[in-house]
C-alpha cells in the first residue's frame, strides 16, 4: 500500500483485511494521498478507512450462491442429457429451440437429420406425424399443461407432456417431455386380460352352480 501511495501519490479503494483491537477481522477500503511541501518532499499521508465488511460478506454470499447455481445447472444439464426421456422445446412458430441427446438421437433415427436450433416441424418429425403436433401445441397455449399418449414410429408408446414456457409475463414457447410407457402399457394390458379371465371364470362357475 505504501509503495503504491509513494509511486502514485493517491490510492483510492485499496481493499485489505485488517484486525480490530479485539482481534476481530474486518475488511476495509483505504483511501489516501501523500501531502508534500513546496519542494515536493513527502511530509505525511492523509485519508480515511471505510469498513466494507458487510459488503465483502454479501459479495462472498453472492459468489457462493452463484457457484451453487452453476453446480445445480451443471447437474441438471447432465441429468437431462443422460436420461432416455425425450426433452425439447419449440418457439411460438413451432421451431425447435432446445433438445437433449435422447431427442436428438430420435430425430436422427426418424428423419435422418442432425437436430439444429430453428428446425421446422416438417424437418424434425416424420412426415406421417407432422399434422398431429400443431393441435397439441395449440392446446397447450390455449388451455395450459396437459398429457397425452403418442404412438412412436417404431411401435412404442410415449406419454407426452406439453407445457407453455412463460417469461416476463408472456408466453414464449412450449416445452415437451416424452416418456416411454410401452412396458407400462403392456403390464396394464396383461392385468386387464387377467381380470377379464377371472371374470369369465367366475361367470362360468356361477352358471355351473345355478344348474345344480
Amino acid at each position: 500500500f505504501l509503495k503504491l501511495l509513494l509511486d502514485r501519490g493517491v490510492v483510492l479503494g485499496y481493499e485489505s483485511q485488517l484486525r480490530r483491537k479485539d482481534g476481530t477481522p474486518v475488511w476495509a477500503s483505504i483511501n489516501s494521498r501523500v501531502v508534500r511541501d513546496v519542494d515536493g518532499t513527502a511530509l505525511y499521508d492523509e485519508g480515511f478507512v471505510e469498513d466494507i465488511t458487510e459488503r465483502k460478506r454479501a459479495e462472498e454470499d453472492l459468489r457462493q450462491a452463484n457457484e451453487a447455481t452453476a453446480e445445480a445447472e451443471a447437474n441438471l444439464s447432465a441429468l437431462v442429457e443422460s436420461t432416455d426421456d425425450l426433452i425439447g422445446s419449440v418457439d411460438l412458430e413451432y421451431r425447435l429451440v432446445t433438445f437433449n441427446k435422447a431427442l436428438r438421437d430420435n430425430i436422427k433415427w426418424n428423419v435422418g437429420l442432425q437436430a439444429v436450433v430453428g428446425m421446422r416441424l416438417e424437418e424434425w418429425l416424420p412426415a406421417q406425424k407432422v399434422a398431429l403436433w400443431p393441435p397439441m401445441f395449440a392446446r397447450a397455449l390455449s388451455q395450459g399443461p396437459f398429457r397425452t399418449e403418442y404412438a412412436l414410429v417404431d411401435g412404442r408408446t410415449a406419454e407426452l407432456s406439453f407445457n407453455p414456457i412463460r417469461q416476463d409475463g408472456g408466453t414464449v414457447g412450449i416445452s415437451v417431455f416424452g416418456k416411454d410407457i410401452t412396458e407400462r402399457k403392456r403390464a396394464q394390458a396383461t392385468i386387464l386380460q387377467a381380470h377379464e379371465a377371472v371374470a369369465r371364470a367366475e361367470a362360468h362357475y356361477r352358471l355351473m352352480f345355478n344348474a345344480v
